[in-house]
């Protein structure tokens, strides 16, 4: 105990003399590399308020450690995984994270990769639905057309029913995707459906 003792009052004593310009220099190339002030201290017994005095004179916009564990996903992982997302290849975070598992061989998991987009500006939505042929699609553009002007008084004269779909295989479930910041809306983004083709029925 007592040794430790003197070896730390000696510390002290050396790291409140002048630092030399080639010290200053080996701190700020440590600062350059990431290094932590209580990292360099391990290192040249310089306490770290005096290499927090070195880097506010000299590295004022030096980026400081926000400390904790270092980020599992690197940004070359997270535009890979924009890459698979956008092209239609993953759609959902579990298959991301097995594939993210594959290429760094360890484990990856589903909350990491959400996380990891949300930080990037991807955020997940739920799928629009979208009728799945062109002459569907021209149908409902006709149908918005031709009663496009109708007034409130038109509308009254329309006599409305109650009803009721049945399934008669599939869900009506919500699908979820991964979009960017600003993107349209594409194939990937929607729900496509069928309609009047037996897969439910309406009573």
């Amino acid at each position: 105990m007592q040794t430790t003792a003197n070896n730390h009052f000696f510390s002290t004593i050396i790291t409140m003399q002048p630092l030399t310009p080639e010290k200053v220099n080996h701190i700020l190339h440590l600062l350059d590399l990431n290094h932590s002030a209580h990292s360099i201290y391990h290192q040249t017994h310089i306490s770290p308020n005096k290499v927090c005095n070195i880097r506010k004179k000299h590295h004022p916009n030096l980026q400081k450690s926000t400390g904790g564990c270092p980020k599992i996903l690197s940004p070359i992982d997270l535009c890979h995984s924009t890459q698979l997302l956008t092209s239609g290849q993953v759609d959902t975070a579990p298959q991301l994270a097995h594939n993210l598992q594959e290429i760094k061989e360890r484990s990856v998991s589903a909350q990491t990769v959400c996380c990891g987009l949300k930080s990037i500006g991807i955020k997940a939505i739920a799928k629009v639905k979208k009728p799945l042929k062109p002459y569907h699609e021209r149908a409902r553009m006709d149908f918005a057309e031709q009663y496009l002007h109708w007034t409130v008084k038109d509308w009254k004269r329309v006599i409305w029913l109650d009803e009721t779909k049945i399934n008669r295989f599939g869900s009506d479930g919500r699908q979820w995707a991964w979009k960017k910041k600003g993107e349209s809306l594409s194939d990937r983004l929607v729900k496509p459906t069928v309609k009047f083709e037996g897969g439910s029925l309406m009573m």
